[in-house]
C-alpha cells in the first residue's frame, strides 16, 4: 500500500510539472497519424497527382452499356462493373421499359452520345463511399484529362434554374404536370 501511495505522489508531481510538455507530444503524435491517414485517403481519389505520376497514362474504363441517364456499365481486363454517376440525377428507366419517368429515355441517349462505347477516367470522393446500396461504384466519371461527363448538364445550384423549377411546380407546369411530352 505504501509503495502504491509513493508511485501515486511522484505521478501526480510528474503530470503536474511535465502536463503541457506531454500534451505537445500527444498533439504531434495525433497530427502524425491523421496526415498519414489523410495521406492514404488521397492516394485513392488522386492517386496519379500524389505519385508524381500525372503525366503517365491513366486507368481507363471503356463504357460498354449504358444503362440510364446516371448509371453505366464499364469493362476494364476483361472485368465489368456498374457505376453510378455523382453529380447527375437522372429521370428512372426501368428494366423492362415500362413506366419509364418522364425524359428517363432522352437522358439516357444523351448520355450514350457523350460517352457510349469510349474510354472513361474513373475517380473516387471519398465524401460518397465506394458503392451504393445497389452494389454499384460511386465515381465521378471524366471523358478526357480534365472534362468531368455531367459539365454540360444543368447544375441543381444554379439558382436561375431553381427559381424556373419551383415555378413549375407551383403552377402545374412540364414534368409536373403529370403527363410527359417529348420534344
Amino acid at each position: 500500500m505504501k509503495i502504491r501511495k509513493i508511485f501515486m505522489t511522484w505521478l501526480k508531481k510528474f503530470l503536474a510539472r511535465y502536463r503541457i510538455i506531454l500534451a505537445v507530444i500527444t498533439a504531434v503524435i495525433l497530427s502524425l497519424l491523421l496526415g498519414i491517414y489523410l495521406e492514404a485517403q488521397l492516394k485513392k481519389v488522386y492517386p496519379r497527382i500524389l505519385s508524381g505520376n500525372e503525366d503517365k497514362p491513366q486507368d481507363l474504363y471503356r463504357v460498354v452499356e449504358v444503362l440510364d441517364g446516371d448509371t453505366i456499365k464499364v469493362e476494364r481486363e476483361g472485368k465489368t462493373e456498374k457505376v453510378r454517376l455523382l453529380g447527375i440525377d437522372a429521370e428512372e428507366l426501368s428494366e423492362k421499359n415500362q413506366n419509364n419517368e418522364c425524359w428517363a429515355e432522352t437522358a439516357k441517349n444523351g448520355l450514350e452520345e457523350k460517352i457510349g462505347g469510349k474510354d472513361v477516367d474513373l475517380i473516387v470522393d471519398i465524401t460518397q463511399g465506394e458503392k451504393d446500396i445497389y452494389g454499384r461504384l460511386l465515381r465521378d466519371v471524366y471523358l478526357g484529362d480534365e472534362w468531368r461527363v455531367y459539365e454540360d448538364y444543368p447544375s441543381a445550384r444554379n439558382v436561375e434554374l431553381e427559381n424556373l423549377q419551383q415555378n413549375a411546380i407551383k403552377n402545374i407546369i412540364g414534368l409536373w404536370k403529370g403527363e410527359c411530352i417529348y420534344e
